[in-house]
């Protein structure tokens, strides 16, 4: 899997955008998305962790009661979202990853 970056800085002067509703409501709408959007961050870096293993995946199962491994080309944000999947896949994933790499060691 490859890593992502996004990076977007925005930095107008109020000034500059003075009687310019159009631009204005674009960008406050755009602001309102994206910090709908970061929310849902630590689950995708979750979901994508390359140190996860099959192991992993089978341990969340146990503990969630339902398979929620990712298909390449076929589970989206918004089906993951749709199923309840947040905050509580997030820490599961992190436990059971922690715990199994406290017992390689």
């Amino acid at each position: 899997m490859h890593g992502f970056t996004l990076t977007l800085t925005l930095t107008l002067s109020p000034q500059a955008l003075a009687g310019h509703d159009a631009p204005l409501s674009v960008i406050n709408h755009l602001r309102t998305k994206l910090d709908a959007f970061k929310q849902h961050l630590p689950l995708i870096g979750a979901m994508l962790n390359p140190g996860l293993r099959d192991r992993h995946w089978r341990q969340l199962t146990e503990a969630t009661g339902r398979s929620l491994k990712p298909t390449p080309g076929v589970t989206t944000l918004a089906m993951l979202l749709e199923e309840g999947v947040g905050k509580d896949l997030v820490l599961d994933l992190y436990k059971i990853f922690i715990h199994s790499k406290a017992c390689l060691h």
